[in-house]
Order: structure tokens, then sequence, then C-alpha cells
């Protein structure tokens, strides 16, 4: 439950019932280089949900309900029309999160980012159960891999950067963004998942090696049968990579 309104100096939240144990998980991350799409599509107000997105899996993964929300907005040059648009998909992401949005800021930056530019942040705090945190350890022989979405989001966005990803697939792999995992974080309480992880900037097979190596056991994919946004193979194909694959793909061989 929220406390207050409006204009306070600080967000008050209080600690929803029904927890014998509770444990505050919080999470943060920022859109990056996908603000540089959204401002080529001209369209700012998806990306806000994309932002909750981010941030409400990190916390959801690990078996915690998310309660509340703060973003961080800095412009160039204040554009009321874009801030709006940019709080607005905030304020739906968190709606579709089940989560509040408790407060955030705002920042202008003359000098130091151009008119038309901007970067967004968001913060998110959770609750588990102590004894239901899900650490990513717990993976047993004979355990299935259950993706909720399809892969390639960010070789796709690296494409159109590159003038490579048509503006169907770029269309598409932003309607995965703005898809919250609300549906699969009920099953996973619901259900008792054992091990869960988001897929994010170290991929599927960091993040997987990751659950492997922390649980003893060992992953196996197969490539057919993995679902990737359309475009994703050609994208591949023509020579794309994502900043942080080179990295990703020492991690692994390394390990």
């Amino acid at each position: 439950e929220v406390l207050g309104d409006i204009g306070g100096f600080g967000g008050l939240v209080t600690l929803p019932e029904g927890y014998e144990r509770p444990v505050l998980v919080s999470s943060t991350d920022g859109v990056g280089t996908k603000a540089m799409v959204a401002t080529a599509a001209g369209r700012f107000d998806t990306i806000g949900i994309d932002l909750v997105a981010m941030c409400v899996d990190d916390v959801v993964c690990q078996g915690a309900e998310p309660l509340f929300f703060l973003d961080y907005i800095s412009v160039g040059a204040l554009d009321p029309d874009q801030v709006e648009a940019l709080v607005s998909g905030v304020a739906e992401g968190c709606r579709q999160a089940g989560c509040a949005l408790v407060g955030g800021e705002m920042a202008e930056h003359p000098g130091a980012m151009a008119p038309g530019e901007f970067d967004l942040v968001g913060f998110v705090v959770g609750v588990a159960e102590r004894d239901r945190i899900l650490t990513g350890e717990t993976a047993r022989v004979g355990d299935v891999l259950i993706l909720t979405k399809r892969l390639a989001t960010g070789l796709l966005v690296s494409g159109r950067r590159r003038g490579q990803t048509s503006a169907d697939d770029l269309a598409g792999a932003i309607d995965g963004m703005r898809t919250l995992n609300r549906a699969a974080a009920e099953v996973l309480v619901a259900r008792n998942v054992r091990g869960a992880t988001d897929v994010t900037g170290f991929g599927l097979l960091g993040h997987g090696l990751e659950m492997a190596r922390a649980s003893g056991t060992r992953f196996v994919f197969e490539a057919a049968l993995l679902p990737a946004l359309s475009g994703a193979v050609e994208a591949s194909a023509a020579g794309v990579e994502t900043g942080g694959a080179a990295h990703n793909r020492r991690f692994v061989l390394s390990s």
C-alpha cells in the first residue's frame, strides 16, 4: 500500500501482509542505446514499458513480487511532450507489472546532451519470502528450461542502427520489449519453479552457463528449437553483432 500523495520528498510504501520472513529485493537498469531507436522512430511512449520490464524481470527471477518503482529522466532540453510520453510509458509498465510508481527525477543537461537526446533509468523494489528466494543454484538433472520470450532483441536493435533490420522486424522486437513477464512470474510462484534467470546482457548462453555452474549441472540447447524473433537469423548472417557479444563469447568459451 502506498501512503501519502504526490509531492513528498520520498515515496512511502508498506510491506504487503502474508509474508512470514519478508526480504526486500532491488534492481536498477537503463534503456541504453535503445533511446536512439526510440528517437529514430519518433515514438517515446513504449520505451518506459521496456524499462519497467527489464528492472522487474531482475527481481521476479529471484522469486520476488515487485512493489514499487522510481524513474530518472535526463534530457538535453526540456520537451514537455517527450517527457510526458516517457513517463506515461513507465506508468503503463508499472500498471502491467502490478507495482506502484512512487516517484522520480527529471534533469535537464544543456551542453552535456543535445536537444532531443534523453536517457531513462529505473529502480524497482520487490519482496520475497526468505525461504523461497531463487538463486539459480537449484537446477537438477531432468529439469526443463522454458523461455517466456523470443530471443535476439538486442541483435535486431543493433541491426537497426546499422540499417540492417527492417521496420517490421524492429516492430516485432519492440512488441517483445514492451511485453512484461507478469503471467510467467505468477506461474513461477504458484508452481514452485525451481530456478529462473533473466536473459539480458550475457545472453542465453552466458546466463545459462551461470545457472549450470552454480547448480552443478549441464544445460543442453537444441539450436533449431530456440524461438528467435523474425529477422534475427538474417541479421546474424549479415554480420550484425551486439556490443556485448564478443565479451559474452569469451566468457562462455573460457569457462
